[in-house]
């Protein structure tokens, strides 16, 4: 299967992925699907789509390089910057 026509087939899995999950985000009460149903009320339906399905596929990504079990509870926090210092005079 050529690299190009495999990439816009998933493509086309995590958009129908998304769509389904935007269906019935409403009525669940994990993180991701608040997320979402937030999103759709703030940016409308096929945004919010998109923007779901770009969301699976880092966490995919994310799950098959590192090897672990997916958490939907983790909350990612970002490294403190190295300290800024005066230069030496």
């Amino acid at each position: 299967m050529p690299q190009a026509f495999a990439a816009r087939v998933l493509r086309t899995l995590l958009i129908q992925g998304a769509k389904s999950a935007m269906m019935s985000a409403h009525r669940r009460s994990d993180p991701i699907s608040r997320w979402a149903a937030a999103l759709r009320e703030r940016s409308g339906w096929q945004k919010a789509v998109v923007a779901l399905a770009n969301k699976n596929a880092r966490i995919l990504w994310a799950v098959m390089t590192k090897g672990e079990a997916f958490d939907a509870h983790h909350v990612s926090v970002k490294p403190n910057p190295p300290p800024i210092t005066a230069p030496a005079c």
